[in-house]
């Protein structure tokens, strides 16, 4: 969870590239909504949401989990980042390429930040497939996570990709036979 002071911090920052790039454009763009609901190893992600022909609404989201490790990365460089891409669906519309040359522009001639299509903040995934059901093949075994292992009881028949041998149930990872 995100504390107040934060979201507020991110909230000035955004507001202040908003009306940056408004200036430097010549244009009124929207504040876009703010958002600290994305997960994995994104930092950021721009969506926007044709409401009509002529109107978009913009929302920007942001990863919380890596924000509160990384706050001066997330106003220096993730939220401009962001605010780029919403320049470029502004001014271009969809007919250009994400990180094309238009996005560059905006993230060197507006922002004044070095235009990188991706971070390399340090990332621990959200959260790891358990592999706890083993299946048999001629050749192999075959760990399946809890999921493939439903739909496997459920009738879903899945084949080895190195003998083409049907897999068949042999028991839990941690030695219990029960399915």
């Amino acid at each position: 969870m995100i504390d107040h002071e934060l979201k507020e911090a991110c909230s000035q920052a955004l507001g202040r590239y908003v009306e940056q790039a408004n200036a430097y454009y010549r244009r009124r763009m929207p504040l876009p909504k703010l958002l600290f609901d994305l997960r994995g190893a994104t930092a950021g992600q721009m969506v926007a949401q044709r409401v009509t022909r002529s109107r978009t609404e913009y929302s920007i989201r942001l990863n919380s989990a890596l924000l509160k490790q990384h706050v001066h990365y997330f106003t220096a460089q993730v939220l401009p980042h962001e605010v780029a891409h919403m320049v470029v669906d502004w001014i271009y519309g969809r007919r250009v390429r994400a990180h094309g040359e238009e996005w560059q522009a905006v993230m060197r001639d507006c922002f004044g930040c070095r235009p990188e299509r991706c971070h390399s903040l340090p990332t621990v995934p959200a959260r790891t497939h358990r592999r706890d059901y083993i299946y048999r093949c001629a050749c192999q075994s075959h760990a399946f996570t809890a999921r493939r292992h439903k739909s496997a009881q459920s009738g879903s028949t899945y084949l080895c990709r190195t003998c083409k041998g049907t897999l068949q149930y042999e028991g839990r990872a941690d030695g219990a036979l029960n399915a």
